[in-house]
């Protein structure tokens, strides 16, 4: 199973995560993002992505919203077997949990530089897929029709 040190969970949310979060407050302060929540980061990310004049605040707001996500999906007991409609629809689009897992592992292990993988829902093609996104990119920009 995956696992990660109390040492590098540290790390990676004392300066990696709050070093995104005091960027993105300090870009946001005296802006109309500057009373922002996390639930409103979404938001954020779409009116800040296309803009080159607000291009740091996108990449701070993504991290974030990254960062966020990432520790909402760990838990601390190792892996957690997928049940009900997501492992019928990892066994439906990928054959199987063992052959998701694989290729969840090959796309990470593909992946070059920084960034995310993710497991998303298409919601025109109706099937689960797994994407990529380097930085602060995010699902919620790059790939609009999937959560």
């Amino acid at each position: 199973a995956p696992y990660l040190s109390a040492n590098v969970l540290n790390y990676h949310y004392g300066k990696h995560h709050q070093g995104y979060v005091n960027a993105l407050n300090n870009l946001v302060a005296g802006t109309d993002f500057c009373t922002c929540t996390n639930e409103d980061l979404p938001a954020v990310i779409k009116a800040t992505h296309s803009d080159l004049a607000t291009k740091s605040i996108f990449n701070n707001a993504g991290q974030v919203w990254n960062h966020n996500f990432y520790w909402q999906s760990i838990t601390k007991n190792g892996v957690v077997t997928p049940k009900g409609e997501l492992l019928d629809r990892i066994n439906k689009d990928f054959e199987s949990v063992e052959k998701f897992n694989n290729a969840f592992t090959e796309a990470g292990k593909g992946h070059f530089g920084s960034g995310w993988v993710w497991l998303v829902f298409d919601t025109v093609e109706q099937k689960l897929k797994i994407l990529c996104t380097a930085n602060g990119d995010t699902p919620i920009t790059q790939y609009p029709d999937t959560y």
